[in-house]
């Protein structure tokens, strides 16, 4: 799935002190999923690999663990959803 990816992704970059991950997002219609939902279950299946186990979302560390900067690469037109899905990944 998705956040599984996300999951492999996140640790993987930890563990070779990565600050910026590039992530290449499939062209539309080779998912079931919509651009939204796809960013939304990435950024969810990254925080939840690179967040201790029981550890809520109101309790966040001052600094963020790397990785602290993923870029989707995308066609410019499909930007504007992901940033949405980005948005509601992370509230």
């Amino acid at each position: 799935t998705i956040r599984k990816a996300a999951g492999r992704a996140a640790k993987k970059a930890r563990e070779m002190n990565a600050s910026r991950v590039l992530v290449a997002v499939p062209p539309t219609g080779t998912l079931t999923f919509d651009d939204e939902s796809c960013a939304r279950c990435w950024v969810e299946g990254a925080e939840m690999a690179l967040s201790a186990t029981g550890e809520l979302k109101t309790d966040k560390p001052q600094t963020r663990p790397k990785p602290t900067d993923w870029k989707f690469l995308v066609a410019a037109e499909r930007i504007d959803t992901l940033r949405r899905g980005v948005v509601e990944g992370e509230a």
